[in-house]
C-alpha cells in the first residue's frame, strides 16, 4: 500500500510538471508544488474528490492496523510523525478532531477533515487541525526568528 500512496503523490507531482516546459520540469520546487496544490484544491471539493480523496482513504487503509475503519490515537500519531509533528502535539490534535468519537477517528471523518483542510474556507473547521496547529511558531524556529 505504501507504493500505491507514493504513486498517487507522484501523479499529483507529475500533473504539475506537465504544465511546465521541459527545462522547468527539472526545477520543480517544493514551493511550486505547494502553490500548485493550493490553486488546484482551494474551494474546489470536486477536485479533492477526484484526486485527493483516494489518497486520504489509502492513508486510512495503511494506518488502520486493526481494520476497524477508525484511526485510534496510536494510528494517528504514526500519521502525524510522517510530517514531523511531535507526539504531544499529535495527541492534542487527535483529541481536537475526535471529541465526539471517544478516542477513534472514523474513516469518513478523516476524509471529511482532509477535504476541509485542502478546500475549506472556514477558519474554525476541525479539518484545519489535521496536520497540526498552524497557529504555533514553526518547529525548530527560535523566538528571535519568529518575531
Amino acid at each position: 500500500m505504501g507504493a500505491k500512496l507514493m504513486d498517487r503523490y507522484r501523479g499529483a507531482f507529475e500533473s504539475l510538471a506537465r504544465g511546465l516546459g521541459p527545462a522547468e520540469q527539472a526545477r520543480v520546487t517544493v514551493e511550486m508544488f505547494v502553490n500548485f496544490m493550493g490553486a488546484a484544491l482551494a474551494g474546489r471539493p470536486e477536485v479533492f474528490d477526484r484526486g485527493m480523496r483516494p489518497i486520504a482513504e489509502l492513508i486510512v487503509d495503511i494506518l488502520d492496523i486493526d481494520r476497524d475503519n477508525h484511526l485510534d490515537e496510536s494510528d494517528f500519531r504514526r500519521f502525524l510523525s510522517a510530517y514531523s509533528i511531535p507526539e504531544l502535539e499529535a495527541i492534542l490534535v487527535m483529541r481536537h478532531l475526535e471529541v465526539e468519537f471517544r478516542g477513534l477517528l472514523p474513516r469518513e471523518k478523516f476524509v471529511e477533515y482532509s477535504r476541509d483542510f485542502y478546500c475549506g474556507d472556514d477558519p474554525s473547521s476541525p479539518g484545519n487541525w489535521l496536520f497540526g496547529n498552524f497557529n504555533q511558531i514553526p518547529y525548530g524556529a527560535d523566538s528571535a526568528e519568529a518575531s
